[in-house]
């Protein structure tokens, strides 16, 4: 298996202060926006630290030793020195499924079939990490004719393709497409049967059908799970929502029996004898009276506490999807975050959103004191006179720091999701509060008109 993707290559005016400043070419761990120019992207490919010595460095149309050179000398021949002075790309395989060796001739033919004689490529196999993975630096300008590669949509699907098709025929195993518009994090989850939108709503759907004799009972048991179902025989599909829903989920995507005629055909073959007697969905208000000291949601933590044994994944109960209250379904997916967050407030004894404010604001001072006590460190390694055992402990302090204020921007940023979530989940508690006394008063008005 072997994914790819690229990005462009700014210019070398821009990068000519980078490439000369020994604190970030000594470092070879660099992040794709730091690629700034072709003779950085050049250095960073065949870094002997990362492909054994060289032995696996390899130029298409080009020396693999002077790639730079004759890369820009194309550029001058065909008088091309603006805009885009080249591509990085990376191909990554999959851990354990190829040698070295092969992972470096699929990548020469790769660059091959993908850029045949036009243009100058240089093609490296990185052995640093378990995911062996091919550098491709690409050269903007063409050898042959002088035209520039766009690095197009149209190019990026062709080069995913030849990819596809080099992994087949070396028997290696292909990212399959996945199908639809929903993004893959959610396809993903639906293949773990995470509890998605779909999947919840899939189980409802197999609940109603369990119990319903008619489609005016499979309504009606959608109806108190939740979901509002569309039936109009004007529609070609059958679809469903929750009343928060923007959008409406189609049966039919849940599968093929879940077709309109699939539902009505099963309903209609129902046998006479009667099915399994269907309980309503427990209502918020039974689920309070096991564990009374979350009723209140006044303050943050209590707030945290309520809304996670609603999920009843904390403390951890054994319910359906289904019996969670309609308007925190959609949290179920993020049900570990939450988790993270209200545990964050119950170590710091976060009660209310000022002090979680005032945590915010002295974190945030911290940070600033930390940042400030870096520059300082890294001017004194840039200060003349220094020698390199200095430099060294400096470099080891400013690392620490790093890492330090790299913990006290996470902890923010908790907080600050923490803020943002807190709004939502008091607005959807107070609804669920608001259908529940709705409820309760409904059945108080039933029961009153059968005693009279």
């Amino acid at each position: 298996m072997a994914t790819c993707k690229m990005w462009n290559v700014g210019s070398l005016k821009q990068s000519s202060k980078y490439i000369k400043n020994k604190d970030k070419t000594k470092n070879p761990e660099l992040d794709e926006p730091q690629f700034y120019s072709l003779r950085a992207v050049l250095d960073y490919a065949a870094n002997s630290d990362k492909t054994e010595q060289q032995y696996f460095v390899s130029g298409v149309n080009c020396s693999a030793d002077y790639s730079y050179q004759e890369m820009l000398t194309v550029k001058t021949r065909f008088g091309k020195h603006s805009g885009r002075r080249g591509y990085h790309g990376v191909q990554s395989f999959a851990e354990g499924e190829v040698t070295p060796e092969i992972a470096h001739e699929i990548g020469c033919e790769l660059a091959r079939r993908m850029w045949g004689e036009d243009f100058q490529v240089l093609v490296t196999t990185h052995l640093n990490t378990a995911h062996l993975h091919n550098h491709f630096v690409v050269n903007s300008v063409s050898c042959a004719d002088g035209r520039k590669f766009r690095n197009t949509p149209a190019d990026y699907a062709r080069l995913r393709k030849l990819s596809d098709e080099l992994c087949r025929e070396y028997n290696l195993s292909v990212v399959e497409k996945s199908t639809g518009r929903a993004p893959r994090s959610i396809v993903e989850a639906e293949k773990r049967g995470a509890p998605t939108r779909k999947v919840i709503l899939k189980e409802a759907v197999d609940e109603a059908l369990a119990h319903a004799r008619s489609m005016r009972e499979f309504k009606f048991i959608l109806r108190d799970m939740g979901y509002f179902l569309d039936d109009n025989p004007n529609h070609k599909h059958w679809t469903a929502r929750q009343s928060d829903w923007k959008q409406s989920i189609r049966l039919s995507s849940l599968g093929g029996e879940y077709t309109p005629e699939a539902i009505t055909k099963l309903l209609a073959s129902v046998p006479k004898r009667p099915k399994p007697r269907y309980n309503p969905r427990p209502r918020t208000t039974q689920y309070i009276k096991q564990e009374p000291s979350i009723l209140a949601h006044t303050s943050l933590f209590r707030a945290y506490r309520k809304y996670c044994y609603l999920l009843g994944v904390f403390p951890k109960r054994n319910i359906r999807p289904t019996q969670v209250p309609p308007p925190l379904r959609d949290d179920l997916l993020h049900a570990r975050k939450i988790i993270a967050q209200a545990k964050y407030l119950a170590q710091y004894k976060i009660e209310t959103t000022g002090e979680l404010a005032q945590r915010k604001t002295i974190l945030t001072e911290k940070k600033k004191e930390l940042e400030s006590a870096r520059r300082c460190l890294q001017n004194e390694i840039r200060r003349v006179g220094s020698t390199e055992q200095e430099r060294v402990e400096l470099r080891g302090k400013v690392t620490a720091l790093s890492e330090e204020i790299r913990k006290i921007k996470q902890e923010v940023k908790l907080c600050e999701d923490i803020e943002a979530r807190s709004r939502v989940m008091r607005e959807r508690l107070n609804r669920v509060d608001t259908e529940e006394k709705q409820i309760s008063e409904n059945d108080k008005n039933k029961n009153t008109k059968e005693y009279q």
